[in-house]
């Protein structure tokens, strides 16, 4: 682990046009950051949303400990999201999930307990 580096993961979670996602992301990751045993935080990143989803996240944020945002002003795309995601990052894990709750934070779980003697872990979507 680099020295700057804090331990522990973030969870990177791009944000465009996710109004209506939100309450329910927030939930669950509320949820998830209250029973798991993992050092974590949330930052999401408004990639230019032209909807009140940047609003939302404010309010999330101010709110939950552990939640943070970025935004952009106007709408990047996805990669360069999480890439900015990754560079605002001081931890020494990152991963990424999505806004519409695809993929369950609870599956950070999963691949935590796989990451030693690893660079990188991921896992398949699958049912």
């Amino acid at each position: 682990m680099q020295a700057d580096l804090k331990s522990g993961l973030t969870i990177i979670v791009p944000i465009y046009n996710e109004e209506e996602s939100l309450p329910r992301l927030e939930q669950a990751l509320t949820d998830f950051l209250e029973s798991t045993s993992i050092d974590c935080d949330v930052l999401f990143v408004n990639d230019g949303s032209s909807d009140m989803s940047l609003e939302v996240v404010k309010g999330m944020c101010a709110r939950t400990d552990g939640f943070e945002y970025i935004s952009f002003v106007q709408n990047s795309g996805l990669s360069a999201a999480i890439k900015a995601g990754f560079d605002h990052s001081e931890r020494e894990w990152t991963g990424y999930m999505d806004a519409d709750l695809q993929t369950a934070p609870a599956d950070f779980e999963l691949l935590w307990a796989k990451r030693e003697g690893f660079d990188l872990v991921t896992g398949i979507r699958a049912d």
